[in-house]
C-alpha cells in the first residue's frame, strides 16, 4: 500500500496541478489507515480511496461509528472520502470478472449497467445514517459511476424518511 502511494506521488509531480492523488489504505487495520492516511497527505494526496463493501471482508460497514477515527483525520486534514464502484470486491469476484473462458458479453452489460445499482446503495446509505451529521465538513465523492439517477434517487429517499418515520426519529437531520 505504502509502495502504490508512494508512486503516485511520484508520477503526480509532473503535473501536480492535474493528477489528484488518492489515498489507498491498508483497510483492515483502522489505525494503520490512519497513519498512511496522514503520510500521504504530507506527501500530497488529496483524498481517500474507500470501499462501500468493508462487510464482504468481515469488517464493519463503511457508516459504522467503527470507521469514525479515520473520518476525523480525513475532516480535519480536508481530504475527500472517495467510493468506486470496483473497491471492496472480493478475490473471486475480480477472478470472476477477469476470467475471459467464461466471458459473456451480455452478461457483462448487464453486471456493468447494474454497477450503478452498487452506487446507488452507497450514497443511500451515506446520506441516511447519520455518517454526514456527523462529519459535516467531510466532502464524500462517488467516482466514475455517472449522475443520471441521482434526482430519482434523491426524491425516493425523501419520501421515504418521511413515510417511514425517519424524520420523528431523527429530527435534527435534514432530509436526504
Amino acid at each position: 500500500v505504502r509502495t502504490y502511494n508512494d508512486y503516485q506521488a511520484e508520477f503526480a509531480s509532473a503535473a501536480p496541478e492535474r493528477f489528484v492523488c488518492l489515498a489507498t489504505v491498508p483497510f483492515w487495520d483502522l489505525d494503520a489507515s490512519i497513519d498512511e492516511l496522514r503520510r500521504c497527505h504530507a506527501m500530497g494526496h488529496r483524498g481517500l480511496l474507500w470501499a462501500a463493501t468493508l462487510e464482504k471482508h468481515g469488517l464493519p460497514d463503511f457508516t459504522d461509528e467503527h470507521w469514525d477515527p479515520l473520518y476525523a483525520v480525513a475532516q480535519e486534514l480536508g481530504m475527500s472520502v472517495n467510493f468506486h464502484v470496483g473497491v471492496g470486491n472480493t478475490a473471486e469476484e475480480i477472478e470472476a470478472a477477469m476470467n475471459r473462458d467464461s466471458y459473456d458479453p451480455a452478461a457483462n452489460a448487464a453486471r456493468s449497467s447494474m454497477s450503478f445499482v452498487s452506487n446507488i446503495r452507497t450514497i443511500g446509505l451515506l446520506v441516511t445514517s447519520g455518517l454526514c451529521d456527523r462529519f459535516p465538513q467531510l466532502d464524500f465523492v462517488s467516482v466514475e459511476s455517472g449522475f443520471g439517477y441521482i434526482p430519482f434517487l434523491l426524491d425516493s429517499l425523501d419520501w421515504q424518511w418521511l413515510g417511514s418515520g425517519a424524520r420523528d426519529r431523527y429530527p435534527d437531520r435534514l432530509l436526504p
